[in-house]
């Protein structure tokens, strides 16, 4: 049976039921005939009220119920269409994962032989070129240096996107943050920088991720602090409802606007229409967060520096 004529059924039966049992039980108190007519008169009256309305609940009810019923095929369609598409995406990833692979990879060899090459003609007939010779000499040596370290760069993205699988243990990012001071001694002493942190949490994370998503943006501020004096570069860890928010400031001359729009982009076309990988650190940066499933934004400007801010979900953090 149709559930709305389940509900309808079960509707007229205790309708019915009521209206048979108050009047008996009217009619067992008072023994009259007009009250006899009266109250034989209200039992038709309700048998057709409920009548009428049980005919209109079966139709409103059949009518929801298919209502819902087309609703829920359309969402099992929109549900299959975006499992297809998910797996669809995920293999277009893997593709380009293992295209940026082949790339990065075996390309390395070939270049390595023409920069051998060009530095073998440098060193035996460099001085046997004319003007003209000689620039286009060096001009192909900067381009063959310039195409290596985009495609470092590559492979170094390439291995965030791939190694997903890293062995996750409790990381103190205090001990990660004095590991990166060392790691950056010299350029911290270079710069006459202070670089300093408040007391952070324990995650269950990477420790090799961690540390390289931390590093990169501490180093960043250390490249390119300009002529700040005395330079300070600070790391903050704050807890809200659903996210820990990690902030890494500076108080150097800030992004250029003209390069914030494509700061997490690999790589992004510069003022010539070529390809630059400038940004391929915080690309990578980008995709560690992201893999967390964190986010990350940022504020910059002369006055008051750099700021990235990094939300973690809290479900990494070690109680």
């Amino acid at each position: 049976m149709k559930p709305a004529a389940k509900i309808t059924l079960i509707y007229l039966i205790f309708g019915y039921a009521w209206i048979l049992i108050s009047d008996n039980v009217i009619l067992w108190f008072y023994d009259y005939i007009e009250l006899e007519t009266y109250v034989y008169i209200q039992t038709y009256k309700g048998s057709a009220f409920v009548l009428v309305t049980g005919v209109l609940l079966y139709f409103l009810t059949d009518y929801y119920q298919k209502t819902i019923l087309q609703n829920l095929k359309v969402v099992r369609n929109l549900n299959k269409d975006l499992d297809r598409k998910a797996i669809h995406l995920n293999q277009v990833n893997r593709n380009l994962e293992q295209f940026t692979y082949v790339i990065s990879h075996d390309l390395q060899q070939p270049l390595q032989v023409i920069r051998m090459t060009l530095r073998q003609l440098h060193r035996k007939y460099g001085d046997k070129l004319d003007e003209k010779g000689s620039f286009y000499l060096k001009n192909s040596e900067q381009t063959v240096d310039q195409m290596k370290l985009l495609i470092d760069k590559m492979y170094n993205y390439y291995e965030v996107s791939a190694h997903t699988s890293d062995e996750i243990s409790p990381v103190d990012l205090n001990l990660t943050m004095d590991e990166i001071r060392l790691w950056n001694i010299r350029l911290i002493e270079q710069r006459n920088a202070l670089f300093t942190w408040d007391k952070l949490p324990v995650l269950n994370v990477s420790n090799k991720r961690i540390f390289r998503l931390f590093e990169i943006l501490i180093r960043n501020s250390l490249r390119y602090a300009g002529n700040i004096n005395p330079f300070r570069v600070h790391v903050s860890c704050k807890e809200e409802e659903q996210y820990l928010v990690f902030r890494v400031q500076d108080n150097g001359p800030g992004i250029a606007p003209d390069k914030r729009a494509n700061i997490f982009i690999l790589f992004s076309p510069d003022s010539t229409g070529g390809l630059t990988g400038q940004s391929s650190g915080l690309a990578i940066v980008h995709k560690i967060v992201t893999g967390l499933d964190g986010q990350i934004e940022f504020s910059s400007s002369p006055e008051s520096g750099t700021v990235f801010t990094i939300y973690l979900p809290k479900s990494l953090l070690v109680e």
